[in-house]
């Protein structure tokens, strides 16, 4: 059910299909990496609601590239393809977003790469 309230979140800004379908995988690979790094730290998770935060959509975008430039890296040698490291939607929309993957745990916790 997320991830169809994700992508119909999507649909409205990214009308073409295999485009949105980048978002969302950006979007995945974001919070997996996010849980994954952040897994017995007591450290909070880069990823958090950003839709109740007095932060402008700018800098949501900037805080959701920077998470996304690393999971890029960090997980693009086991990619069939290159994920952009940047998004390529507004602000606005990833902050939506993160309304609906900042309340999901456990996302890392069985996948290990190697």
């Amino acid at each position: 059910k997320v991830f169809e309230q994700l992508e119909d979140g999507l649909h409205n800004r990214i009308v073409d299909k295999s485009k949105r379908f980048t978002a969302l995988l950006q979007l995945l690979l974001s919070k997996l990496y996010d849980e994954q790094t952040h897994q017995g730290s007591k450290e909070s998770l880069e990823i958090q609601d950003y839709s109740v935060s007095p932060l402008k959509d700018a800098s949501v975008k900037q805080k959701m590239d920077a998470v996304l430039a690393k999971a890029s890296k960090y997980y693009g040698k086991y990619l069939p393809e290159p994920v952009p490291e940047s998004f390529k939607v507004d602000g606005a929309a990833l902050r939506q977003a993160t309304k609906l993957l900042a309340p999901l745990t456990g996302c890392g916790k069985k996948l290990r790469m190697s």
